[in-house]
């Protein structure tokens, strides 16, 4: 299936595109189900806010699942990582449900070489994993920039993979995407294993379906690639595949597409990579190659039996690691080329053309040779791991041949301080001895306590250490640890300090379950603002559920003076609460001139100027009418003290031809004109009047309002018997017909 994306080539069965991860169309889904509308992937900005308390610093990187960003914890003034997860994985309810309990799972691995989850939430729209922000490169970059690894950094990698993986294993959590894009090499030097989020643990079952196949397709097993169940096993047939390309700088397998790639896993022996690579050991090679065995039965079956090999490995790995490759000499290419009677006569040819040069040309000294001397090293106690540079030397007490220069020396002995010095082998003598005396390593660790909210109280076995954030130093060994913090759950751990070592621990507390009083509040006007101890609950009428009895209640609603209560509430139902509000008013001065016009304020007769007046806040109507000028109207916002003033203009009165059809009695303003036929003519200020027709024979009765602008002349034409009205412009000729109903 090709990915409408990408256009990266899928198999047909999988869900997710295995490059970019967007979602493909060939998943059968239930054709009776709403589909989701899912919004494009949002980038968040830097120096954004996310979910008022993650600031963004930077972008990290982004790959099939999403984006991942630098964010400072403005909460616990911590630097994390989040990762935003692509749409088409989040408008997926089912895979949220697989990561939330996954991720339950993941989160508790604690492991020096295991990235710590935080978390899955949502907020903005989006959702989002909460991790720890590890500062490094991943192995994917190191390979690149490196290619082949040396064999006894391959080992150090191998063995801290195997200790982070065996700790999830142990847990009962396979990774199903384990590759160089996910390991970390933080700036100490340590591994670190990220992305245990699409992780299937081994006692979760439904989640994840048989057939659908999840993760990189040239670091999956032939079980995986298949959609057959997995176990750890796969873990470690991934794991394979990643030594082999620290040692090669390549996969085992190649293809056009990711089918093509899936199936070579099921199908193809791997090479060797003594194949690309002659300088890594037998042993070495065994190892991957044993990983990488199709059944997994004949599999490592466990990464404590690949540390077991690593550990022989490395008693028996050689003094030198060669990274240039042989290549032969001239004469033996021609040794291969011709046959042995030239091969003959040329070398007579080169040597009588050599000793003619030497007698013709001066004498020219030769480069002297860089002398070797003998390293002798050994250390109280004895079985300390000696390294010059990268290269393992073997175990104290030893004897080496060495080239004379300036060195990196390291002893490494379990349980003592690591030592490391820079020596200098000169050419004044043929053997340098140098006897260590090797320190007790320290018996102690660092704890580092973190919590959100802060100032939760620690306790180490039961007795208060302090508040955090804090930190102490402990003696190696296991702890019980317990957080406790006013209103929130206890959270206690059994927590591993191993010497010399730093445990940074932190712990996101979940609030108490609270004591339920429930409460009906309602108002008057309703949709009023509820706060609770200035928490924004919701609007009225609402029915709500506290966690405590007592506290302040206010209702707030704009153009209302806010109302503030004092709750006191028992456990259980309480009495509803109605309140009334009052409405904010503001001084409304309303003149004219001249004065002693009539002013109406929304249809409501207030009186006449001057007139002064408290009045609620609001958008009103002002109307002002006075015989013989022109009626003003303006629409103002009441929402503080106001003065307004109209001048009010004379009106040039308009001369209007009434016509009723039979007949009825006309008003105009509420007063009684004359009866209608004959014509009646009347003189009307320009402006809007209300005009009624009554029929006194059968009560029939129609109005209405209509302005009348200026002009020569006006005729107004009503038909009683069917409601028309016709409003004809004198001068113009331009006429409106309006159709009444019958009035009360």
């Amino acid at each position: 299936m090709k990915c409408p994306k990408c256009a990266f080539e899928n198999p047909a069965d999988i869900i997710f595109c295995g490059r970019c991860g967007s979602r493909l169309d060939s998943v059968i889904t239930d054709p009776s189900a709403t589909q989701t509308y899912i919004p494009p992937v949002s980038t968040l900005k830097v120096g954004s806010v996310l979910n008022q308390r993650y600031q963004i610093i930077d972008e990290l990187g982004r790959g099939g699942m999403g984006r991942v960003y630098k964010a400072m914890d403005l909460e616990i003034d911590e630097k994390i990582a989040i990762k935003v997860l692509n749409p088409e994985i989040y408008g997926d309810k089912r895979i949220i449900e697989r990561f939330r309990n996954e991720l339950k799972i993941a989160r508790k691995i604690r492991h020096k070489n295991v990235c710590q989850m935080f978390d899955l939430e949502r907020g903005e729209g989006i959702y989002f994993i909460t991790m720890e922000y590890v500062s490094g490169d991943d192995l994917k970059t190191t390979i690149q920039r490196l290619g082949r690894i040396s064999e006894g950094k391959i080992l150090i990698i191998a063995k801290q993979i195997c200790k982070g993986l065996g700790e999830a294993h142990a847990r009962g959590v396979v990774h199903r995407d384990l590759k160089p894009h996910n390991i970390m090499i933080d700036r100490a030097g340590d591994v670190r294993l990220m992305d245990f989020g699409i992780a299937r643990t081994q006692v979760t079952e439904g989640l994840t379906e048989t057939g659908a196949m999840i993760g990189t397709p040239e670091y999956m097993s032939p079980e995986q690639a298949m959609g057959e169940k997995i176990d750890k096993r796969s873990d470690i047939y991934s794991f394979g595949i990643i030594l082999f390309e620290l040692a090669t700088g390549r996969t085992p397998f190649k293809g056009d597409t990711a089918v093509s790639v899936a199936m070579k896993h099921k199908t193809e022996i791997p090479p060797e990579p003594r194949e690309f690579n002659e300088h890594i050991s037998p042993k070495l090679n065994d190892l991957i190659l044993k990983c990488l065995e199709k059944d997994r039965e004949k599999r490592f079956q466990s990464v404590d039996e690949i540390l077991s090999e690593i550990g022989d490995i490395e008693e028996g790995r050689p003094s030198t690691d060669k990274l240039v490759p042989y290549k032969p000499s001239s004469v033996e290419i021609l040794r291969k080329r011709l046959p042995v009677f030239s091969v003959l006569g040329i070398l007579v040819l080169v040597i009588l053309a050599v000793i003619t040069v030497r007698l013709l040309l001066p004498r020219k000294e030769r480069p002297a040779a860089v002398p070797e001397f003998v390293l002798s090293i050994s250390s109280d106690p004895e079985g300390a791991s000696v390294y010059l540079g990268d290269q393992f030397l073997g175990l104290t007490p030893l004897d080496r041949p060495v080239k004379s220069g300036s060195h990196a020396l390291k002893l490494v002995k379990e349980g003592y301080q690591t030592t490391e010095e820079n020596i200098e082998i000169t050419a004044n003598a043929n053997r340098t001895f140098t006897l260590y005396e090797l320190e007790e390593a320290v018996k102690t660790g660092v704890l580092e306590v973190k919590s959100a909210p802060e100032k939760a109280e620690v306790s180490i076995n039961e007795e208060k250490k302090g508040m955090t954030p804090l930190r102490m130093e402990l003696e190696a060994g296991t702890y019980s640890l317990s957080i406790a913090h006013p209103g929130f759950q206890i959270t206690r751990e059994e927590i591993l300090i191993k010497a010399g070592g730093h445990t940074a621990k932190l712990y996101i507390l979940d609030r108490k379950p609270a004591a339920k009083y429930a409460l009906r509040v309602t108002s008057e006007p309703s949709e009023a603002g509820i706060y609770i101890d200035g928490t924004y609950v919701g609007t009225t009428p609402r029915n709500l559920e506290l966690s405590q009895g007592t506290g302040g209640m206010r209702l707030q609603k704009d153009g209302w003076l806010a109302k503030d209560l004092r709750l006191n509430l028992k456990a259980g139902t309480n009495p509803p609460k109605h309140v009334l509000l009052q409405p904010v008013t503001f001084n409304l001065s309303v003149n004219s001139t001249p004065p002693g016009a009539k002013v109406y304020w929304d249809d409501q007769d207030l009186g006449f100027t001057p007139l002064t007046g408290k009045y609620p806040t609001g958008t009103y109507k002002l109307r002002i009418v006075m015989e013989g000028y022109c009626t003003e109207e303006a629409s103002i916002v009441l929402n503080q003290d106001r003065e307004e003033l109209f001048e009010l203009i004379p009106a040039v009165k308009v001369n209007l031809q009434i016509k009723v059809m039979p007949k009825a009695d006309v008003f105009m303003d509420g007063k009684m004109q004359g009866e209608v036929p004959p014509y009646l003519t009347l003189e009307v200020i320009p402006g809007t009047h209300i005009f009624e027709f009554r029929e006194k024979d059968s009560g029939k009765k129609y109005a209405a309002k209509l302005l009348v602008e200026p002009a020569e002349g006006w005729e107004l034409r009503m038909y009683m018997e069917d409601g028309r009205l016709i409003q004809r412009n004198l001068d113009t000729g331009e006429q409106k017909v309006t159709r009444l109903k019958i009035s009360n």
